[in-house]
């Protein structure tokens, strides 16, 4: 009788037919477990410091902006500081511009849309986070959140990346505590206050 040297028989049952396998007893080699790969990031909800919010770039002027987003559904061109303001908001939600007297985008803000993000952070997080993250900021103001309100939102400044991050200081709304706005702005530019005004000077 002939002998059947190193084979290893297994019976698998597929269906009601019985399958016979015969397969070498030698064990596999099985390839080594990869690292799960990191999420993919949609860059239009990317916040990059000196540079821009997703597609809107810092530099851009007004019809290129307008390309990108339509005509702005909010606009303010009487500012003390001579710049103009642009807004594409639904409700309170969503991006802005702040325009040079020149006509170019010298920052640009996400306002109440959590989508947008910077080394982990988010509209919705928390001051530690921020400064978990960033470190100590360049400085901090308590500012108004709008003309007249008593509540003082703070507005925390980190110079070297170039952001502006401000959180809510408001108890009554569901936000307080939280941020609520994130701008990047063009090098140079120093700004102050809520709504930001561009201090004199800066932004040459």
């Amino acid at each position: 009788m002939r002998r059947v040297n190193r084979l290893a028989i297994f019976f698998c049952a597929v269906g009601a037919p019985l399958s016979l396998f015969v397969l070498p007893a030698t064990p596999q080699i099985m390839p080594a477990p990869q690292p799960p790969k990191p999420a993919p990031t949609d860059s239009n909800f990317a916040i990059m410091p000196g540079q821009g919010i997703g597609d809107l770039k810092l530099g851009m002027h007004r019809d290129e902006i307008e390309r990108l987003l339509g005509p702005a559904k909010q606009s303010n061109s009487r500012r003390p500081d001579g710049n103009v303001f642009m807004g594409w908001f639904e409700g309170n939600r969503g991006l802005w511009v702040l325009l040079s007297s020149r006509g170019e985008a010298i920052l640009i803000g996400v306002q109440l849309d959590s989508r947008y993000t910077v080394q982990g952070l988010h509209i919705g997080s928390i001051e530690s986070e921020v400064r978990a993250a960033l470190g100590e900021p360049s400085r901090v103001e308590l500012t108004p959140w709008k003309s007249g309100a008593a509540e003082k939102n703070k507005v925390l400044y980190y110079d070297s990346p170039g952001l502006r991050i401000v959180i809510s200081n408001s108890p009554q709304y569901a936000t307080n505590g939280l941020v609520v706005d994130i701008s990047v702005r063009r090098p140079g530019c120093v700004f102050q206050g809520t709504p930001p005004m561009l201090q004199s000077g800066t932004c040459r």
